[in-house]
């Protein structure tokens, strides 16, 4: 799932996290909620009442509001979405972002590392 990279990155960052985004289909189904607990957090779900899929650009706006764009950001999802999301917050001012595909990185063209 989505969330097992990101486990590792917080077992080694720690504090330095500064906000855990995350997208599922209900408040229940998030994997691995108590390794979060420490850090801020912002959720969308798609299958609640009035819930629904949040754009690329919504998403980001949103996300560089709570964290601002002077981090890392680390993305992990479906290839075409990361692509979409790396690339607009760089078009957002944010510094570096990174990926991690479900599955192989290299048979994607979604680049593992990019930076303005």
């Amino acid at each position: 799932i989505g969330i097992t990279p990101m486990i590792n990155m917080k077992r080694t960052l720690g504090k330095k996290v500064k906000l855990r985004v995350h997208v599922d289909s209900s408040p229940k189904a998030v994997a691995h909620r108590s390794v979060f607990a420490s850090c801020p957090v912002l959720e969308k779900f798609t299958r609640v009442a009035g819930g629904k899929r949040p754009s690329v650009k919504d998403l980001v706006a949103e996300t560089l509001a709570k964290a601002g764009k002077d981090n890392d950001f680390f993305i992990c999802g479906p290839e075409e979405w990361m692509t979409n999301m790396q690339k607009e917050f760089l078009d957002c001012g944010a510094k570096k972002v990174m990926t991690e595909v479900f599955g192989s990185q290299l048979a994607t063209g979604c680049p593992f590392f990019q930076s303005s």
